[in-house]
């Protein structure tokens, strides 16, 4: 099928955001102002080419603590240590962001909730690292695409990774999630 005008318009667009991409000066990540115009544009993309777009948003469970009980730096190296971890399995093509102090996004152009599903899995079994306790480092991960969940912005995608994150929180953390809790009858 080939490719419209102004698909190959944003796809140059996209080429150019990712060479002019911003990092993040304490993990090394694409910053979130970096991830928001990436974004965008991937989302733009996949409607055009009606593929799919997953977003996964990780939060980093009890940084607080690890802050509080042995220091700001040792929790500033367990933020560092994630990208490093997460590394080791990413694909080319997807974009780590740091989203937030202690929350990443990851952007998985083309990728069908299944198998963001199976590439996070696969970041799990790698694990990240062990926090000074001698504990594994865990995440709490809220995950959408925009096929599935019938979204019609990146804004709403990344909003709705947000409220399963929180689902995950509630449940005890450690996890994934990527449906919504059912709602409770009245």
């Amino acid at each position: 099928m080939p490719l419209s005008l102004e698909t190959l318009r944003l796809v140059a667009q996209l080429h150019h955001a990712y060479q002019n991409r911003q990092r993040d000066p304490l993990t090394q990540t694409f910053a979130r102002s970096s991830g928001e115009e990436v974004l965008a544009l991937q989302f733009q993309v996949a409607e055009r080419s009606n593929t799919p777009l997953a977003v996964a948003l990780l939060d980093v469970d009890r940084l607080s603590e690890i802050n509080d009980s042995h220091s700001h730096p040792q929790g500033d190296s367990m933020l560092m240590a994630v990208p490093q971890y997460i590394g080791k399995t990413q694909r080319q093509g997807d974009m780590l962001v740091r989203w937030s102090g202690k929350r990443f996004l990851l952007i998985l152009p083309n990728t069908s909730l299944e198998h963001a599903v199976i590439a996070l899995n696969r970041f799990r079994e790698v694990g990240f690292g062990l926090r000074p306790d001698g504990q594994p480092l865990t995440l709490s991960i809220g995950v959408a695409e925009r096929l599935v969940d019938q979204l019609d912005s990146w804004t709403a995608l990344v909003s709705r990774a947000e409220q399963r994150v929180l689902q995950v929180k509630r449940q005890g953390r450690n996890g994934i999630c990527v449906q919504d809790a059912p709602a409770l009858a009245a």
